[in-house]
């Protein structure tokens, strides 16, 4: 049989010549005592499991530090890869820019210099070709004094030169 507090605040012994039945008494206070132990021993039962329970949950607490621990120092990495990355795509940015612009620079030189050429080489044309021409104008006058010349001397020759005739 199973006590209850109202069980106990309601008991009530038989009467006997000197007062209770000192068996009944006994029996009760056994009953008592039997319940109380186990009460006991399912308290320290709860204890166990409640001291257990506690550090699961301390263990799950430090893991649960230790993972925010991790995750704030993995995002603080990550922030930093990423401040690293941008500095280090700046970096090719700069470095690209500056490249391109001594690769427009030297391409303007260049194009400077070809241009230079090709003014110099058209002045040179106009140069050769004033040159030949005068060449070529003083040799025509030359050959038409030549032949001018050539024309005179058979126009003496036939001044001393009578045409043959025939007998």
């Amino acid at each position: 049989m199973e006590l209850t507090p109202l069980d106990i605040q309601h008991k009530e012994f038989r009467r006997t010549f000197r007062g209770v039945d000192p068996r009944e008494v006994a029996a009760f206070l056994q009953q008592v005592a039997d319940l109380a132990s186990s009460l006991l021993r399912s308290l320290d039962t709860l204890k166990g499991e409640l001291s257990r329970k506690n550090n699961t949950i301390s263990d799950f607490r430090d893991r649960e530090g230790l993972l925010k621990d991790t995750i704030l120092a993995a995002q603080k990495t990550a922030q930093q890869m990423k401040a690293n990355a941008e500095k280090q795509a700046n970096i090719i940015i700069s470095e690209a820019e500056l490249k391109a612009e001594k690769i427009m620079t030297n391409a303007h030189r260049k194009l400077m210099t070809l241009q230079d050429e090709m003014e110099e080489l058209s002045r040179h044309k106009v140069i050769f070709r004033t040159k030949l021409k005068g060449m070529i104008d003083s040799h025509l006058k030359l050959l038409e004094l030549e032949s001018d010349q050539d024309k005179e001397a058979q126009g003496k020759l036939s001044l001393f030169n009578p045409p043959y005739s025939k007998p």
